[in-house]
């Protein structure tokens, strides 16, 4: 037998023992940073137990079949009625033969033969009263108590399914247990419920167990009619996997959730199928579960390898993924109701926006989406903009007068909001935004939309939500550059890359806008200037300073917003003079403090999204459609040295001011 055959074997079983029981879900028995082994233990029998249950068979068949017919998910739903149907058979079965022995006990001389057999036949019968018992007892004890902290992702019909069958459940006990004892099931009754006993026929060892059986179901009833009454939401903090392994990965997410405290090392777990070497010896130094889903079998996609990984080890998930995977996840954790993030760009095809669009109520309704530019380096401009409460707790507002004086009273939004009236239209928007290297081929292959969906599209979403319109980006001049050193930086023909250098430049919604963006440009410089018919706005995006400075106005003269320094803001370095520093050892601190609301509120948005979603798709949208119709083209650069990059940006006319 080949490995491939072997492999495939060994998955198909362990996908059957996974459609007749679910084995415990990792945090069930992992409590912050260890396991608790009674836990282990106790869940792993409830999981062993259920596999001699002829239910969970008949469920195993039933889901075996769906899932060959249209249905991508692992555990296939079995509908509440379903089950029904069994527990009623099994029912059936347990009052018709204690009836029947009832009526053999009264000397009604129709069924006495039956039951007065010795040996083997009536051992048989004895066997399956006790299994049928049995297999009850552990529903009872599964569905009302153990479920809940065995699984993570539950597919229940109605918060009160099991409560409603537990009455048919705890009446087949009854019939059972009458039978097995040779009772009358009224002394049954009453002994399980410790009520005065009806007669003697039960032997003292029999009371004592059902009375104990008793007390714990009164417990385990009275805690499901508390269940059903709405609880008060708990902050947790479970574990979370990372899908990806690169450099945002490793410099910006991992440092932003340890250092921000949301996560202990070991409820932090990588998954990829390209984790390098170097960062697995990183990760097991600091304790951080990883899984190389390379490594993990041939059978499967990764896709479902790294989905099957999450639903075992996390409550949640981040996709760090290049662009052209993050629909693949999207769509898998969603079907799966995984909460999670997804980085920006969430799509980079119009293909795929359409997909998105399709559902766009659903696909995305337990999703975060990240943008690290509007939702961290911008987050002082958005604030402004917006008035987004949730952004409030990461500036400083401060308001000066025509005579430098400082306001002194609170800065309301209302306050705000005024001076946005103050302003007027918006007349001219400049934005530069240049970068440095970026040895990631695929952040400029051509097939991905390399630079034009991974850069291009921060100053293009800044522009969009200043406008607070659509943007005709064919209405602006386009002028498309590619640096000839870079192929050779990033081991690619020039063939395969877009451009690295863009210009649009013109008038769009009666506004005169110039844009210059690049990466490999040695001049690392992102800031925007935006005029308004009294007044203008700066934003620093290295600096995370927001200016708006207002004309012939005496009270609001000046108004600063920036960004706290305890989340990555910038402060003023007195022994260099006026000069900022930016806190580089803090990355993605404001997404991932929004992205952790996000899911303490086991992904509940409340009355509104603070994430970059459903403008981040509208933006896309307009730049899909620009990238079909513009004559510059993207896909064909012009080649430039280094002097005619520096003679372009030294071109561009906008001047940041200070």
């Amino acid at each position: 037998m080949s490995s491939t055959k072997k492999n495939k074997g060994d998955n198909e079983k362990k996908g059957l023992f996974k459609k007749i029981s679910t084995p415990p879900h990792y945090e069930s028995y992992s409590w912050g940073a260890k396991h608790s082994l009674i836990a282990k233990v106790v869940y792993w029998c409830i999981y062993v137990f259920r596999f001699t249950s002829l239910l969970q068979l008949l469920k195993a068949l039933q889901r075996n079949k769906s899932s060959k017919i249209n249905d991508s998910k692992e555990r296939v739903d079995i509908h509440a009625r379903d089950t029904e149907y069994y527990l009623l058979a099994v029912f059936s079965f347990s009052a018709i033969l204690y009836f029947l022995k009832s009526m053999a006990w009264i000397n009604l001389g129709i069924f006495q033969p039956m039951f007065a057999l010795e040996g083997l036949p009536n051992l048989i019968l004895t066997v399956y009263l006790c299994y049928f018992l049995f297999e009850s007892i552990v529903w009872v004890f599964y569905y009302l108590l153990f479920r809940i902290l065995i699984e993570k992702h539950l597919s229940i019909f109605n918060e009160a399914e099991y409560f409603i069958t537990l009455p048919l459940v705890l009446a087949t006990q009854f019939f059972l247990i009458a039978s097995i004892i040779d009772v009358n099931v009224s002394e049954v009754i009453a002994t399980i419920l410790n009520f005065p006993a009806i007669t003697n026929d039960i032997s003292a060892n029999f009371k004592l167990t059902l009375s104990l059986l008793g007390y714990m179901y009164t417990v385990l009833i009275i805690a499901n009619i508390i269940n059903l009454i709405p609880a008060i939401p708990v902050r947790r903090r479970p574990n979370i996997t990372i899908i990806g392994a690169g450099d945002v990965v490793q410099k910006r997410m991992l440092p932003a959730l340890k250092d921000r405290g949301f996560y202990s090392n070991k409820q932090i777990a990588i998954a990829s199928d390209t984790i390098c070497p170097q960062f697995k010896q990183a990760l097991n130094a600091q304790g951080i579960r990883y899984f190389d889903a390379s490594e993990a079998g041939e059978g499967g996609n990764t896709t479902k390898k790294i989905v099957d990984y999450i639903k075992k080890s996390s409550s949640y998930a981040v996709i760090a993924t290049p662009t052209a995977e993050h629909i693949t996840y999207i769509d898998a954790l969603s079907k799966e109701g995984i909460v999670f993030g997804v980085e920006k760009p969430i799509v980079g095809s119009e293909l795929e926006l359409m997909a998105l669009a399709d559902n766009v109520d659903t696909i995305m309704s337990k999703g975060f989406l990240f943008s690290y530019y509007w939702l961290e380096k911008a987050i002082a401009l958005n604030y402004f903009l917006s008035l987004n409460p949730n952004y409030n707790r990461f500036v400083n507002i401060s308001i000066v007068n025509v005579n430098n004086e400082p306001l002194n009273e609170k800065v309301a939004p209302s306050t705000l909001a005024y001076i946005q009236g103050l302003l007027g239209e918006v007349k001219k928007i400049d934005i530069t935004f240049l970068e440095d290297i970026d040895k990631r081929d695929w952040a400029l292959k051509k097939e991905t939309g390399g630079f034009y969906y991974e850069t291009l599209v921060h100053p293009i979403t800044l522009l969009a939500n200043i406008l607070k319109t659509d943007v005709n980006l064919s209405e602006l001049k386009s002028e498309w550059y590619l640096l000839e050193d870079i192929p050779e930086i990033v081991k690619c023909s020039a063939d395969e890359l877009g451009a690295s250098l863009v210009r649009l430049s013109g008038t769009s919604c009666n506004c005169e806008i110039d844009i210059l963006a690049g990466k490999f440009t040695h001049n690392k410089k992102r800031c925007m200037d935006i005029t308004y018919e009294h007044g203008s706005i700066n934003m620093n995006l290295d600096t995370l300073v927001c200016t708006i400075e207002l004309t012939g106005e005496k009270k609001y003269s000046k108004t600063k917003i920036e960004v706290k320094s305890e989340f990555g803001g910038s402060f003023l370095d007195t022994s260099k003079g006026s000069q900022f520093t930016e806190l580089k050892n803090i990355k993605y601190s404001v997404q991932m403090t929004l992205f952790d609301l996000f899911i303490s509120n086991s992904g509940d948005w409340g009355h509104k999204r603070f994430d970059d979603y459903p403008n981040q798709v509208h933006v896309l949208k307009t730049m899909a459609s620009f990238l079909k119709d513009d004559k510059n083209y993207f896909y064909k650069p012009t080649l430039i040295n280094k002097t005619v990059m520096a003679n372009t940006i030294a071109s561009f006319n906008h001047q940041e001011k200070v």
